[in-house]
């Protein structure tokens, strides 16, 4: 049987659906690490016309970068033409946000996440903004797998490892990463404990990490390149050579882009792989 709809019916149905399809962006400005992998694992890498410094993008892809995400430029935004601006929570200054908001682009500022359930909310929001609503499920049953891969870890393990971060500043010294860092976040979520005993970030000497007895030790430098991270805090601080991580061998890098910007897939991927050495340390 035929079904006639009146014209103002059809057209409110056909104008709905021009509206969502309007909503979905097509020229994006990611700012942020593990904002920009998020793009890029729910296939939206072909929609980025900017990133900024910290985020890194499928290799062979040419792409400007504007600036840091916490002291965004307004002018270099504006100049790609984006219809959406997205970032975590960290991105700024607010003053840059809010041209951009006069502009009529949009600005969307994901929480970041410090937890995977957290993380499984911001794919929700960014796959809608992107309309990539296709992909997210795909992208959120690695994630879960992974969870659960963590958690099954650190079911064997029968006492938390004790575990502090350090990062490496080239001539300035070595600072530890207390409680409520980014590195405390990978560290409980792989199952460690963080002995570094304060909030924040602090100077630390080679006598002060002894005295912590850290069975494993975290470092990374500010840069991306921190293959040798772990080598040179070593030659830095040679008596770290004496603390249980150091007579064990576990002395580990951790990858710059696994702090930035929240729990995001690096991330995730930095803590399966702590999990796993903790239980070898056991």
């Amino acid at each position: 049987m035929n079904r006639h709809f009146p014209l103002t019916a059809v057209s409110l149905i056909f104008g709905a659906s021009l509206s969502l399809s309007a909503l979905a962006a097509e020229r994006v400005v990611s700012a942020g690490a593990a904002v920009t992998e998020l793009v890029v694992a729910l296939q939206g890498a072909d929609k980025l016309v900017a990133v900024d410094v910290t985020s890194k993008v499928p290799e062979g892809m040419e792409i400007p970068m504007l600036g840091y995400h916490r002291t965004l430029s307004a002018e270099g935004i504006l100049s790609m033409n984006p219809d959406l601006l997205v970032g975590s929570d960290e991105m700024g200054p607010d003053a840059t946000l809010n041209i951009i908001r006069q502009a009529d682009v949009e600005v969307a500022s994901l929480p970041a996440a410090e937890t995977p359930d957290q993380l499984l909310t911001n794919i929700d929001t960014l796959a809608g903004l992107l309309n990539s609503q296709a992909t997210a499920p795909t992208l959120k049953a690695k994630i879960k797998q992974q969870v659960t891969r963590i958690d099954a870890a650190k079911n064997q393990l029968g006492r938390s490892p004790r575990v502090v971060f350090v990062l490496l500043r080239g001539d300035r010294g070595a600072r530890l990463g207390g409680n409520h860092t980014p590195a405390d976040m990978l560290i409980n979520l792989a199952g460690g404990t963080n002995v570094a005993g304060f909030d924040g970030y602090k100077s630390a000497n080679e006598e002060t990490l002894l005295a912590l007895e850290p069975e494993m030790i975290l470092v990374t430098k500010p840069s991306m390149d921190d293959d040798d991270a772990a080598k040179e805090l070593i030659e830095s601080l040679p008596l770290l050579a004496h603390t249980p991580a150091g007579k064990n061998g576990h002395i580990v890098n951790l990858p710059a882009k696994a702090l930035l910007g929240g729990l995001g897939p690096s991330a995730l991927d930095a803590a399966e792989h702590l999990a796993q050495q903790m239980v070898e340390i056991h």
